[in-house]
């Protein structure tokens, strides 16, 4: 039996989820089917908020008894708005309680117009009792079945009438879209408009994962528009698909050298799907991309050791708590469109899906192959079913009388823009925002100009595009060189090349600021921290035998106050020690 694990685990990691997904809900106060009794909250990571429990069915036919409970919570303010924000994570499998903070944070303009509220959804997060199966197993399928985004919207319901609220504005990210669409179409009379972050199409996900593969080209091309990869390539596209090449072709050569946190010798074989992995991850941390084309480059002249960081760079994680990957499969497999009837065995539906993948066009695999294709698309991991059937009426878009807001990064691969689209021919009058040199999830990496759009929006304003002259967050940095030579000769270039690449790799790790730990492409370790802020340029960090230039280590502490570096650090090579100051 093939694994599909791989397939899952690049959907999931860095998200749609680790976007994760943010849903968002305007309601208003208590009354109806069971009043919410709040309390404050007293789990870390909660402060601020108050808490109360929501019992709904487990299955609302009646067949199968019991209850789930939700976890709702609020923010707490002296006196809450008539209008409210109920913010939900997606994934599907993502805990709205566990990114309370960033919630107060991202919503903050509208407090005086909402109150904010976080649900979890069922069997996730606090919500009890949290879905447990063995991954990829048929029994996923048969326990999750309570568990799909038509579940997911009632419970949304039944949280409005919980809150007396008359209509809702939903706020949706990556996945979260998909669940605001839904909601929207079931419930029309009960939606005031939806806010589309990064959208899932309205015909769901795609099984074949082909509309990714496809935007990875023009995502590339953007990515060196103009003179932006100047001294690295004059085709990026051309460059990615001869490595593809290249890493099929060679088994012993492509080893990818390059050190820990720790200090520690970390080795890893680099295959195609490794190349792919990385520009997934580059949809949820956009800052990745900055050292992609250089690594790239390097990758075609053999030295893997940039692509081998580049993995190590992509080192999102998330607790139980915030993510319970269970709910994926069965809620994605449950919502797609999938090649083959539910009845179908095991070996039909892989015939099926072996038809659906070769109907991709070959010119929308970017780099990769079909082999490649099979082993990512999500759908395969649906073949070991049972999964509930998709119905034709989940797929089409909500009423045209739902205001709609579209934010879109243009370099988004998990959900692209021909999804937005898409939504914007679907629903009539939708206002799209693109935002260039960013990725998934837009407001969380636009902050100020998303929250413009979003406050124009709400105030019937036409929304515009706040965010249109957006600039890279870290403009692409140069190939990693293989000798003294190459980083410009004397100890003095090779010490401003080092901490160069130091300051670049600390902002990729701790884009948002925190605790800077990383090992040095060539040996040695890196501490520091860099502040907040969506471009914070202040930082001290700790270089100890870093080394960027093969056989060279730099040590000394920097400190980069208003984007200058400031400091004095030793370069040491075949025993002789220079001391340079920065």
């Amino acid at each position: 039996m093939r694994d599909r694990r791989p397939a899952l685990r690049r959907l999931l990691a860095p998200a749609l989820l680790a976007g994760l997904v943010l849903l968002c809900v305007a309601v208003a106060a208590p009354a109806a089917q069971g009043q919410l009794l709040f309390s404050p909250c007293h789990e870390r990571g909660q402060e601020g908020f108050e808490c109360a429990t929501l019992r709904v069915p487990l299955d609302r036919s009646g067949t199968v008894p019991g209850t789930v409970a939700l976890r709702v919570e609020r923010l707490i303010q002296a006196v809450q708005p008539a209008r409210t924000l109920v913010n939900i994570e997606g994934g599907p499998g993502g805990s709205a309680t566990a990114r309370a903070q960033q919630s107060r944070r991202l919503f903050a303009p509208l407090r005086d117009q909402y109150q904010l509220v976080l649900v979890d959804p069922r069997g996730i997060g606090a919500s009890r009792p949290v879905l447990k199966c063995r991954e990829y197993h048929p029994d996923c399928g048969t326990k999750g079945r309570f568990y799909s985004t038509t579940d997911n919207v009632d419970d949304l319901e039944a949280v409005r009438a919980s809150l007396g609220a008359d209509r809702l504005f939903l706020y949706g990210t990556s996945y979260g879209t998909y669940t605001a669409q839904r909601y929207a179409r079931a419930y029309p009379q009960r939606t005031e408009r939806i806010a589309l972050d990064s959208p899932v199409g309205p015909e769901g996900l795609d099984p074949t994962g082909g509309a990714t593969f496809a935007a990875i080209d023009p995502m590339l091309r953007r990515l060196c528009a103009g003179t932006a990869c100047a001294g690295i390539t004059t085709d990026l596209v051309r460059d990615a698909a001869r490595l593809v090449r290249r890493l099929s072709d060679e088994d012993d050569a492509s080893i990818a050298e390059t050190f820990t946190r720790n200090g520690r010798r970390w080795t890893v074989q680099v295959a195609p799907y490794a190349l792919y992995g990385v520009l997934l991850a580059g949809d949820e941390n956009v800052l990745l991309r900055a050292l992609l084309p250089g690594a790239i480059r390097a990758g075609l002249d053999g030295d893997f050791a940039p692509l081998g960081r580049l993995a190590l760079l992509d080192d999102q994680r998330f607790s139980s708590r915030a993510l319970n990957r269970d709910i994926f499969v069965p809620t994605a497999c449950g919502d797609m469109a999938l090649p083959w009837k539910r009845s179908d065995g095991r070996r039909a539906r892989d015939r099926a899906f072996t038809r659906a993948l070769d109907a991709v066009p070959a010119a929308a695999l970017g780099p990769f192959d079909r082999g490649a294709l099979r082993e990512i698309a999500v759908g395969g991991s649906c073949i070991a079913g049972p999964y509930p059937a998709a119905t034709s009426g989940m797929f089409a878009p909500p009423p045209t009388a739902v205001p709609t807001l579209v934010l879109q990064g243009e370099g988004d691969l998990r959900t692209p823009p021909a999804d937005a689209t898409a939504i914007a021919a679907a629903i009539p009058g939708t206002q799209v925002m693109e935002v260039p040199f960013r990725a998934h999830g837009v407001l969380r990496t636009t902050v100020t100009c998303g929250q413009q759009a979003l406050a124009a929006f709400v105030a019937e304003r036409p929304a515009g595009n706040p965010c249109a002259a957006t600039t890279p967050l870290l403009p692409i940095q140069p190939t990693p060189p293989r000798s003294r030579a190459g980083a410009g000769g004397t100890s003095r270039a090779v010490a401003l090349r080092t901490v160069a690449d130091a300051r670049a790799v600390a902002q990729v790790q701790r884009p948002q600021g925190g605790a800077v730990a990383l090992g040095g492409l060539h040996g040695g370790t890196l501490r520091g921290t860099r502040a907040a802020g969506e471009q914070a340029a202040s930082a001290t960090l700790r270089l100890k035998g870093y080394a960027y230039v093969p056989g060279i280590r730099v040590t000394g502490t920097v400190k980069v106050r208003a984007g200058v570096a400031h400091g004095t650090v030793t370069v040491t090579a075949r025993g002789q020690t220079r001391h340079i100051v920065l």
